[in-house]
């Protein structure tokens, strides 16, 4: 027997959601100006943000911080991207490049772990 927890997901984020933004990132160099030039398709989104989890960055001999936060979304909303690009999500004017996405505890709701890029 399948439970659909559709109505539990919607009540978690109506009462704890905040706008994010996906970005699916598709990166190509042009070799003519010897840049990479990013293609960006956005898609809206709610999402629970959690805390900022901030700490050295690993290999850098304390040189260097590395600032990371999760955030968790609706499984059924998180967009498809294609092969080549990459995911990041734009949340409170800072971006963050999406390193692991998994199965959060709440059934139905994605746990994307996000570190910010500086």
């Amino acid at each position: 027997m399948s439970v659909d927890h559709a109505a539990e997901r919607s009540l978690y984020l109506q009462d704890w959601g905040v706008a994010i933004r996906h970005l699916a990132v598709q990166q190509n160099y042009d070799p003519l100006t010897q840049s990479v030039v990013e293609a960006i398709t956005e898609t809206a989104l709610l999402a629970i943000a959690g805390p900022l989890d901030a700490g050295i960055a690993s290999g850098t001999a304390g040189q260097h911080r590395r600032e990371q936060r999760v955030f968790l979304v609706d499984v059924t909303q998180w967009p498809e991207i294609t092969a080549g690009q990459v995911r990041r999500v734009q949340f409170s004017g800072e971006v963050y490049d999406v390193v692991e996405t998994q199965q959060s505890e709440i059934a139905g709701l994605l746990a994307v772990t996000g570190v910010k890029l500086m």
